[in-house]
């Protein structure tokens, strides 16, 4: 996995809102106002979702692995998000 992880979304809030912002070290830091945390009040929908899978066989996955994440994927429709698989139009090999 690339970026942060966590047990729920709330959890990587709180991550994003310590990663972000000033930081007297860090020059090209500035601050930031208000919390990763205010847009969990409201309920998400509309949007689009790409879906990447195991790239046409590309990526190896435990067994099941790629069942739960399109069964997980089939819930953002409920959202009113749209999901497309995508592969993309690179030579892997």
């Amino acid at each position: 996995v690339e970026g942060p992880m966590g047990r729920n979304i709330r959890d990587i809030a709180l991550l994003l809102d310590e990663q972000a912002g000033y930081h007297p070290q860090a020059p090209l830091s500035h601050a930031k106002e208000g919390s990763f945390l205010d847009g969990l009040q409201t309920k998400a929908s509309g949007g689009r979702v790409a879906w990447l899978g195991d790239l046409d066989g590309h990526l190896p996955t435990e067994p099941g692995v790629l069942d739960l994440c399109e069964a997980a994927l089939a819930r953002f429709a409920g959202a009113s998000f749209e999901s497309e698989a995508l592969v993309p139009d690179v030579d892997f090999e």
